[in-house]
């Protein structure tokens, strides 16, 4: 894994720069090369679940905050799952809804997206008729830019089978949520939880073993996959390079950001290896006879 200070390093290490103005070059272009990764890639990694729930005569929902595109949408009513299905067009949902219709069986819904500047809203056709009926959006989130150093103070305990992480000498605090600290079994954990100055929780149990005292650090990382985390370093050093006229190696860099990103999206085009699945990852595994509120809640 190549962690924010990993990518600083690369950078002044490659350009033999290493004064402050270039480093806080390098930063901002990586930032940007990672944004522009993320955004070829679909953001298949940084996925995340929100639920909303239903308000009576209510069409429009807000949306969190870091939503960029709308995955898929589901609503709970009477413990049957209904699938609902987007419509795209403003016309289309403008002449749905020049007759004003309610129920609690979802036919579509309409997203007003802004990007992560201000809320995106979600839009449900008909109009929900009764309240707390849950909605379920799957979403690709904006990731913030990456700005912070490691954290490095004290030591930590990691205790097999739990995810909690005890510091000793500490100073956790709730903005390093959302960043990563390595387990002593090699592996990265995510911190999703600050508690106190001594004590974060991590995404998920510790699977090493159980070891007191340990030095580690807490890290910002690239949210990509492990093979392609040097592209932003990769673009950061071109525009780097372009910006000081020195052809030869702006096209070197460029060359290996263009070329990595193409076989990085081929690799991970979808969630599955199936070369079967991968070429109808965007279908519906119903076909064109399923109706759109079809319950996953039946059997046969």
């Amino acid at each position: 894994m190549i962690t924010w200070n990993d990518f600083q390093t690369n950078c002044q290490d490659l350009s033999s720069d290493s004064t402050s103005d270039s480093l806080t070059f390098f930063k901002r272009m990586g930032n940007v090369g990672y944004k522009l990764v993320l955004a070829e890639l679909g953001r298949p990694a940084i996925e995340r679940t929100n639920t909303l729930t239903t308000a009576a005569s209510t069409t429009w929902y807000d949306l969190p905050m870091d939503c960029i595109f709308i995955r898929s949408v589901t609503i709970t009513v009477g413990g049957i799952v209904y699938v609902v299905q987007e419509e795209g067009s403003q016309e289309t949902w403008d002449y749905l809804h020049q007759n004003s219709q309610t129920s609690d069986i979802p036919e579509v819904y309409f997203v007003r997206l802004n990007y992560g500047v201000g809320k995106s809203e979600l839009g449900i056709y008909p109009t929900p008729v009764s309240a707390d009926n849950t909605i379920t959006v799957i979403y690709e989130k904006m990731d913030k830019d990456l700005s912070n150093d490691a954290y490095t103070t004290g030591t930590v305990t990691f205790t097999n089978g739990d995810a909690t992480v005890t510091g000793s000498g500490t100073t956790f605090t709730a903005g390093m949520v959302g960043r990563y600290i390595k387990g002593n079994d090699g592996y990265w954990y995510q911190i999703v939880t600050f508690t106190s100055t001594t004590s974060i929780e991590v995404d998920k149990n510790y699977e090493g073993t159980t070891t007191a005292g340990v030095t580690t650090a807490i890290h910002e990382l690239f949210i990509l996959p492990e093979e392609m985390q040097i592209l932003p370093c990769w673009y950061a050093l071109a525009t780097y390079f372009g910006m000081k006229k020195d052809q030869a190696q702006e096209n070197k860099y460029w060359s290996l950001f263009t070329n990595e990103l193409k076989n990085g999206k081929n690799r991970w085009a979808g969630k599955t290896r199936s070369s079967i699945i991968r070429k109808n990852k965007y279908g519906s595994k119903w076909g064109q006879w399923a109706p759109n509120n079809f319950p996953t809640s039946i059997t046969e």
